[in-house]
């Protein structure tokens, strides 16, 4: 593994959601290797939420962290040269963790990189569960961040719902709302007081279990 893929799987091992991945690099240690350019602006892109004005006008589900007249950053990604989308690849086929490889496969599924971009977005959609997956357990160990994570789990777990329909996958698509599903249960069994005689019972609304 590179210098820079074992710096940035170091990171995403220390850091408690994906977010935190971003403020990492963007406050280098001593000893951080120089990472080239364009490797910190998958991490800095921000995930819409649902319901964002940004998708409701079909826009693109990630947008630049800051923007100021004709300058953004990071760039729209149809501005991002191909020096940096080959460096994006060469990162996600040496990288395992999910808050990395969610991002970087997404990217490039977006972008509809190489000869066979969908192979990305499975990969991504796979990888959103899988990141989902480790919040989850983030908050059932008491983080105290659990707002923030909780967020953060239902907007990952949307936007591989999103890619899914995309690709048309039927049993992709299947995967993740079942997936979905298993991590409400336990959010509707919190706000719904159950009866004494089934107190350990999940419950799902109706129109979910449809």
């Amino acid at each position: 593994m590179s210098e820079i893929a074992e710096h940035l799987e170091a990171v995403a091992l220390e850091s408690e959601e994906p977010w935190a991945v971003a403020n990492r690099l963007r406050s280098p240690h001593p000893g951080d290797p120089q990472l080239p350019e364009g490797v910190r602006w998958p991490f800095d892109y921000e995930l819409a939420v649902l319901g964002d004005e940004r998708l409701n006008e079909g826009g693109p589900p990630y947008g630049p962290l800051f923007s100021r007249d004709s300058h953004a950053y990071p760039p729209p990604l149809e501005q991002v040269p191909d020096e940096v989308r080959s460096t994006w690849a060469a990162i996600l086929d040496e990288v395992t963790h999910p808050y990395l490889t969610s991002r970087l496969a997404d990217l490039l599924w977006l972008i509809r990189y190489g000869e066979s971009p969908h192979k990305y977005a499975e990969r991504a959609t796979w990888a959103l569960v899988e990141a989902a997956d480790l919040l989850a357990t983030k908050i059932n160990e008491g983080s105290e961040n659990e707002p923030t994570l909780s967020v953060t789990r239902m907007t990952t777990l949307q936007r591989a719902a999103s890619i899914a329909r995309e690709l048309n996958n039927e049993s992709l698509q299947e995967f993740v709302a079942e997936t979905t599903l298993t991590h409400l249960g336990p959010i509707v069994e919190q706000e719904q007081p159950a009866p004494a005689s089934s107190a350990s019972r999940i419950v799902i609304p109706e129109t979910l279990s449809e």
